[in-house]
């Protein structure tokens, strides 16, 4: 199963739940599992910024060329495109990256923020230490990524306001994710994920 912030069983018809470790999410043999991360750091207060919109990169659910747009205002544009299915962008951004998964882009470029979609996304950049900036594709990853803007884990599209507070902001976060996910705090997580869904 997907387990997500806010998360409980009562969300599932099948109450009979395995709970897969967070340490492996696997997306295929030529990439890094998802979330072994242990600990590393992706965070440069002077890096690119990450658009990934999940493994779908579906064009109906997101504007991904006003997407780019809008945050090339910001910095130089990375685009994730994990199903190699947005060639057409290469001219828009730096770097589109094709074929990787998330941790593979994190464990080989450090980013200033991110905008990810997508189910464990947002862990993944959290556990990386890269702020996050909110977005959804549908209703269930709105009423899930809400849970995570509730405890002030991301940040707000229409918050960012003058470049010397929104960098604040982002060395905030970062700072945030640090106390989260440092010191072996996975595994206690793990723990207290699985206790609660008994």
């Amino acid at each position: 199963m997907d387990y997500n912030i806010g998360s409980s069983k009562d969300l599932y018809k099948e109450k009979s739940l395995r709970l897969v470790d967070p340490n492996f999410f696997p997306i295929s043999e030529s990439s890094l599992p998802e979330y072994i991360n242990k600990c590393r750091n992706a965070f440069d207060e002077e890096g690119d910024i990450l658009l990934s919109f999940g493994g779908v990169s579906d064009e109906k659910l997101i504007n991904i060329k006003n997407e780019i747009k809008y945050y090339s205002n910001y910095g130089r544009v990375v685009l994730m495109d994990p199903l190699s299915k947005l060639g057409k962008f290469n001219n828009q951004v730096y770097k589109l990256i094709s074929g990787k998964s998330l941790s593979d882009v994190f464990s080989n470029y450090k980013f200033k923020f991110c905008k990810v979609a997508g189910g464990t996304s947002k862990y993944i950049a959290m556990t990386y230490k890269v702020p996050i900036i909110y977005v959804y594709r549908n209703l269930l990853e709105k009423i899930l990524i809400d849970k995570v803007a509730e405890r002030q884990l991301l940040i707000y599209e229409d918050k960012i306001s003058s470049k010397s507070d929104f960098n604040n902001n982002l060395i905030n976060l970062h700072n945030k994710y640090k106390n989260l996910f440092d010191n072996n705090l996975n595994d206690e997580l793990s723990k207290k994920i699985i206790n609660k869904l008994k």
